[in-house]
């Protein structure tokens, strides 16, 4: 991602690590793991503990992208914490669409709303999907 050099490119690229299918062979594995910290956080406050650091990692990634672009005045003037939020809200709810398989959002689809949302919000044209992109890993 360093080696992006726009703000937007590297949204980008966030987005579809965290939509389309990458070059790791099992990508789908990923998000069952995901799915299975989701539903044992509020039953083991150790596994709520992992859950949340990643969390905060995760959001202080979107958030650092978001304050470049509008350092560099890419993107438009919006809150950046409420965008993140939301943004990491809309990724993980269409993150358990791609876990599911379901047949009515797959994950060029995710990606699509995901990116149309990101430029909407941020105000930057969208880029095309990004190739070439290894699958998020976000549980560590």
């Amino acid at each position: 991602m360093e080696k992006i050099p726009t703000a937007a490119g590297r949204l980008t690229e966030l987005i579809g690590m965290s939509c389309l299918p990458g070059t790791d062979p099992e990508p789908h594995s990923y998000w069952l793991l995901w799915l299975d910290l989701w539903a044992l956080s509020p039953r083991s406050a150790g596994v709520a503990a992992v859950r949340e650091k990643s969390d905060e990692r995760w959001r202080e990634a979107i958030r650092s992208i978001v304050l470049a672009g509008q350092e560099a005045g890419e993107f438009a003037p919006v809150d950046a914490d409420d965008f993140t939020i939301m943004l990491s809200a809309l990724l993980d709810g269409l993150a358990v669409q791609i876990a599911l398989d379901d047949p009515a959002v797959p994950p060029q689809r995710t990606y699509d709303l995901a990116i149309r949302f990101a430029a909407g919000q941020l105000g930057f044209d969208r880029e095309p999907a990004p190739a070439g992109r290894r699958t998020r890993k976000r549980a560590s």
